[in-house]
Order: structure tokens, then sequence, then C-alpha cells
């Protein structure tokens, strides 16, 4: 048998009376002390705690005090209200069996500090025994008075009488006795060595990313020399568990994963010990480098900077040191990271390398040195965000005009956009990125920050209902589509948009419209076999029926329903086998005489055109970046429904290119278009052409080795005479032909 401490650190709410008396004993400070409240754990009737039938329930209440004889303070403590299962039963009295004082270092500047110079505190400990309660599940009600008298027994209130503290401590909580098991195993090292020290956690299965560790259905257990751990007290069912490591060691879900939804469980059972629960710890990687001002280039100390991995999976963070060096290590070993300096006071935002954009940072691998920041000195913009009644709004989305800064309001609608370089803003609330909400973009043009005034409070906003499209998106030939579906409305020139996510019932609803005519859009998101569409039954992006949006108003039956389409994959290599990136791959219409969908090569080679409808297809790469167009072979490609149509694959060579200049007689510009063309001389109908740019070259790409002939030509045709090149060019493989000139004449000269 063994004892279950269940630490019940309760606040204090002191008095006027208690805090006149603190005031008082500082005029006299020989032996006084004072007590301040401590953080509670758990708060009032928020936390569950699970304790095995074999062990003793012991509830410890503890205080803090700038003198040793806490000890003499009368204690009371009632347990009343307990109740089983509901039920309840006999209210009993328990004075404390056992209490100690230990010293600890004052925590820090901003708690109280002792008014007798001690820069040592006692913590005292009474501990209240409930015995071993048959299983079930407790609902506790503790009450608990206190009540010490000063040491030097002064009259501070100058009533006649000692003064005393007073307080009294009431809080809820419950207690579940149940049948229990555990989980045990070994950490090492990659070299097999035992790792102490390290946490190790766990969680039944039902409970989310969010309530990690506050559930009664979690605990965890530290390492010990050996590397050993036993995680006890666990209700039967299936557990995540996790390594949380340390600032050299990165944390881990088991067996080796590296999220939480992708944990493998671990089994439970009542009276029985999980063993072999193993972690292989890993050494995680380092990114490192400084932080600078960047009028002057003096060190910044106590920045914090962030790495994220590209697919945003992982993050870690450090802090600069005095010097402005900052290393941020525990960095998972086979991703390339976004590093950041966001949301520092008094400094601007920045992602490496010079810039705020997400999708423009510089990729950076693990043990990258020298991945160093110049910041400028920075502000921010606050307020609040209304409806026209006064109501906050929470999930509000505020930047700046150009964006890149945004916020979110909270619960009490208020937001805080940091990080800002000093300027002068225009400012809009009503942004969708923080979730979709019923109201109408407000702009605040002309709000300065400097560094005179560099945190602008006050800046707030009312925003106003805006007009709704609402509907529902089908299958064709009905049946809710299981996949993600978003709707987009926008205006013709995309100038506004907004959109939502089709829900579970097939309905949408996207709110917060400006009046005008939009553009509807519905389409899979990410991208998958379904084949988007724009309202009313059209494929094609430029042929749509308006809807006509009137503010405040909800135009309904906007309706969709989406034909299943199918996929084109393969990939793309050079001669020697080497995969091609960012190359764009098009599907055509069996014809070739239009582009359906298309896709581009990833690192890897590798491209996927989706929602393509089921059919046959021509697959081309027209020539770019360097490399000559290809027809896949045979053709056409075939397409079914719900499936890829794998290893649609290509191997390309690099192209040849011929260039030069067109002028007129005189060596002028010609402002109208003059269009060049590249004819194979064994096949005269085949023929690569380009524009003739403004400063009057050309480059014809894309070539294959052969002979061709040189036309150029006015488009359409006008006043300005073609003409074709006095010799055959003769083009090799990977050849770039030069000073290809023409002077063109008009009619008439």
């Amino acid at each position: 048998m063994y004892y279950k401490r269940i630490f019940v650190i309760f606040t204090l709410i002191l008095s006027l009376g208690f805090l006149f008396s603190s005031a008082a004993a500082q005029e006299n400070a020989t032996g006084n002390f004072e007590i301040w409240p401590v953080f509670i754990d758990p708060p009032d009737g928020s936390v569950d705690i699970l304790v095995s039938p074999d062990e003793n329930t012991v509830i410890r209440s503890a205080f803090r005090s700038c003198s040793r004889p806490l000890s003499r303070a009368w204690i009371f403590a009632d347990v009343v209200s307990l109740s089983l299962d509901g039920d309840p039963l006999v209210s009993t009295r328990r004075e404390s069996w056992s209490h100690w004082s230990k010293p600890m270092p004052v925590p820090n500047d901003e708690e109280v500090p002792c008014v007798n110079g001690s820069d040592t505190l006692w913590l005292v400990i009474w501990e209240y025994d409930l015995g071993i309660l048959p299983p079930g599940y407790y609902q506790v009600h503790f009450k608990e008075h206190v009540k010490y008298p000063f040491t030097d027994g002064a009259d501070y209130d100058g009533d006649g009488y000692r003064d005393f503290f007073n307080w009294d401590v009431n809080v809820d909580f419950n207690i579940s006795v149940a049948e229990v098991g555990s989980i045990s195993g070994w950490v090492t090292d990659d070299s097999g060595n035992p790792v102490a020290g390290i946490w190790v956690d766990s969680c039944e299965e039902s409970v989310s990313e969010d309530e990690w560790g506050s559930s009664i259905l979690c605990n965890g257990a530290h390492t010990d020399e050996s590397g050993f751990y036993t995680i006890t007290a666990l209700q039967p069912g299936n557990y995540r568990v996790v390594i949380w490591g340390d600032e050299v060691y990165l944390p881990q879900f088991f067996d080796h994963k590296f999220n939480y939804d992708e944990a493998d469980m671990i089994p439970v059972v009542s009276g029985q010990t999980t063993e072999y629960t193993n972690f292989d710890i890993i050494l995680g990687g380092t990114i490192s480098g400084m932080v600078y001002e960047t009028n002057g280039g003096a060190p910044i100390a106590g920045v914090h900077v962030d790495a994220c991995s590209m697919d945003d999976t992982f993050c870690n963070g450090a802090e600069t040191n005095e010097l402005g060096e900052y290393t941020i290590t525990g960095l998972l070993p086979d991703k390339t990271y976004r590093v950041f300096v966001w949301g520092q006071s008094g400094w601007s935002n920045e992602i490496y390398e010079e810039t705020i954009w997400w999708d423009q940072a510089t990729l950076i691998p693990i043990g990258a040195t020298n991945i160093n920041f110049t910041l400028e000195p920075g502000g921010s913009i606050s307020g609040v965000v209304t409806d026209i009644d006064g109501v906050p709004l929470a999930n509000i989305g505020v930047d700046i005009m150009d964006g890149g800064y945004g916020a979110c309001t909270d619960e009490n609608g208020h937001y805080v956009i940091m990080g800002l370089p000093f300027g002068t803003y225009d400012l809009v609330a009503g942004r969708d990125f923080c979730g979709p909400h019923p109201y109408i973009e407000q702009v605040t043009p002309g709000v300065t920050i400097d560094a005179d005034n560099p945190d602008l409070s006050g800046t707030n906003f009312e925003l106003s209902a805006g007009g709704s499209i609402t509907g529902n998106v089908t299958a064709d030939g009905g049946g809710l589509i299981a996949e993600n579906i978003d709707v987009s409305a926008c205006f013709a020139d995309n100038s506004f948009c907004r959109w939502a996510s089709v829900q579970s019932d097939g309905t949408y609803a996207i709110t917060g419209l400006l009046a005008g005519d939009y553009r509807v859009h519905a389409y899979p998101w990410p991208e998958g076999y379904w084949i988007g569409e724009v309202f009313d039954d059209s494929q094609d992006w430029e042929v749509y029926t308006p809807v006509t949006v009137v503010s405040g108003a909800e135009i309904a039956d906007i309706d969709f329903e989406l034909t299943l389409g199918g996929a084109i994959t393969g990939v793309v290599e050079d001669g020697a086998g080497n995969a091609i990136e960012g190359l764009w791959v098009v599907a055509h219409d069996d014809a070739g005489d239009y582009f359906v969908n298309w896709a581009q090569t990833g690192p890897d080679g590798r491209y996927r055109i989706l929602g393509l409808p089921a059919g046959t297809y021509r697959v081309f790469i027209n020539p770019q970046n360097g490399w000559t167009e290809q027809e896949y072979a045979p053709s056409p490609v075939t397409v079914v429904a719900g499936v890829d149509t794998f290893d649609i694959d290509f191997t390309l060579a690099p192209d040849s290119t011929i260039s030069g200049i067109v002028t007129d007689a005189l060596g002028y510009h010609i402002p109208e278009r003059i269009d060049v063309a590249a004819c194979l001389v064994e096949n005269i109908d085949i023929c690569w052409w380009t524009t003739v740019q403004e400063d009057d070259s050309y480059t014809i790409v894309g070539l294959s080795a052969g002979a061709y002939l040189i036309n150029v030509y006015e488009v359409p045709g006008g006043n300005w005479i073609g003409d074709t090149y006095p010799t055959t060019i003769l083009l090799g493989e990977d050849e770039d032909v030069t000073g290809i000139d023409f002077v063109l004449e008009a009619f008439g000269e």
C-alpha cells in the first residue's frame, strides 16, 4: 500500500484587513512575515484525479511564507459533500495529520518581497488523509480555514486585540477510484545508452491534443538512471505515449512518430503493465545565427527566433543571448525549415531571407549557421472590432491593406497587429483568413506608428453585415460528396472574393459579400478527382451565369452537381534519368484543340493532373525552362473516373534556340505586333514561334536539332511586309544560334 498524494494547492483570497495588516507590519519589520496567493492545482471544479483502489487518498494544501513558524497557525479542514457516483456520503472532518516546512528561494522580483528582507521562502504543507476509498467516482467539496497570529503579538488595527491572518479556502474537484494498469519501457540514445530524466507522457486515445495533460486520462513519469520508466494509474484503454525530450533530444510519439495523429496506440489492461514501450531518442539538428539592429548593426538580445518545417508539421525556437546569438536545437533531421522573427515587441517581423511572406521564405537545412537577421524598429496597432450594435466580434481578420501582418480578434473583439515597421498604413478589418463570417470589410486609412508612438491602441472598427450566397453541392446524379469541397464567390476581375467550405450535409453559405455580380465556383480543395465548375453548370471559367448580391440579403439555391473525374500521373526526366522539376504538363482534348487541366512537376519530377472528365486525352509538355516540347506517345491517353492513369512519363532533351533583332529600315522599333516563326524544312507545317519584345529582340525556344526556315510577319496582317531569312538555319542539340536579324519595310516605302 502507498499514498496517492493529491496536490490541491489552494488560491488564497485575502481581505482588505489582511492587506492593511501587511502594510502596518512593514513599519515593525522585526519577526513579521506575509503570505500571498499560491496558484492552485486543481482550480475550482476543473480537474479529475485518478486513484487506484489500493491507494490512500491524501489532499495536500500548501502555502508560502517568509517565516518558518507558520506551523503555529490554527488549521481546520472539512471534506464536505463527499458523494459517490452522485449519492451523498456523510461529511467528514479531517484535521491535519502531517505538516512540514522546507526552504526555497524567492522566485522573482515580480512576487511580493518579504518585509523582513529575507531572500528565502518557507513552503509549508498540510496533508489530509481520506484513507482508502472504495471504487467509484467521488465529488469532493474541500473547505479549509486558516487562522494565524502575528508573531510579535501586535494589534495593528487598533481594536485592542492581537491581530490574526484569517482566510477560507473552498474548492471542488473529483476523484475517480478505479482498477488501473500501467505502461513501462526504456529510453535510450542512438547508441543504446540509457537516457535519464526524460519525461514520458501518456493520454488515453479520446483525449484531444488541446486537452493533453489536463485530463484524468493522462499520466506520466521520468526515466531513472537506467533509462527505465513506469507510468502508473492508467484506466484501461488505448494510449498515445510521447517523450517530450529536451534542448538536445527530439520529442516523439511512440513508435517513431512526430505527429499526434500518427502515434501508435498502446493498450492498457486493468491490473497489468504493458511493457517494452521503448523509445530510441533522436538527437535533434540545429540552426544558428545572429540578430542585429538595421540601424547601427548592434546585436539584439531577448528576441525569439522560430524555425518551422516546410510542411508546417514541426516547429522549435530559441531566444537570442546578450550578444544577439541564437541556436535553435531539437530540429527534425529530415526536414528543411522556414526561420523567422515574428511578433517581437519593439521590432519588425522578418522571415529569412528579408521577406514577410511565407511562400517567399528561403528554406534552411539543419546544421546551417549564419542565418542572420537585421531588424528594423517596429511597433503595433491594436483595437476592438464590433458589429454596429457594439457587440464584440471574434475571429475577424485585421491586417494592413497590403497584407502580410494579419491578426485575428479574440472573444472580446480585441486584436493586436505586431511587428509593423514604423510608417503609415491603411488598416482593414473583416478579412476572412480567420474563418468565414457575415461582415463587410471596413478600411481605416492613414494609421501611423513611429518612434514617438510605437504601440498605437484604439483603432476600432464597427462592421456591418453583408449579403450572402447559399446553396447545395452534391454529386452528379445525387448523393453527398465525402471529400472537401470549397465554393468561392468573386467579382469578375477578382478584386473581391469570399469563400466557404461545403458542410457534411452538402450545404454551404458564403457571407460578408459586397453588393455586386459574382462568379461562383465550386471546386475540390485540396485538388482531387471531383471536377470543379462555375455557376451555372459550366466547366469553362469564362462562361458563367453571374449571381447578383444585394447588401443584407441572402441569394439562395445556387446549387452545383459535380462530376467525378480521374487523373493522369507520370514522371519527367532527362536522358540521364534525372528528375526535372518545375515543368508544366498539359492534358488537351483528344483533338488537341484546347487544354483541360495541367500540373507542375515536383522535385522528384512527378506530376499529377487531377479533375479530368472520363475520356481520352493528348498529353503535352510545351517548350519551357530550356527543354524541348514533347507529346506523350502512344496517344491518346484514356482516363477513368475515380482512378489514376499511371506511367505517362516523358524523357526530354535540352532545347536549342534561335534569336535575333527585328527593326524597321531606319533601325527603329516597330510598334505593331511582329512574330517570328521557325519551321522545320522537312515538314513546313511544324513550326515554333514567338513575338518580338519591346527591346526589338526575340528568342524562339524549345527547338530540337534540325534544319529550319525562319519567317517574320505582322499579326494580324497590316502595313509591314513579311520576310524569310535568306539561309536555312542548321541547329544541333542544345545549341543557341544568335544574330538572325530582320529589317522590315512597310508597303509604299
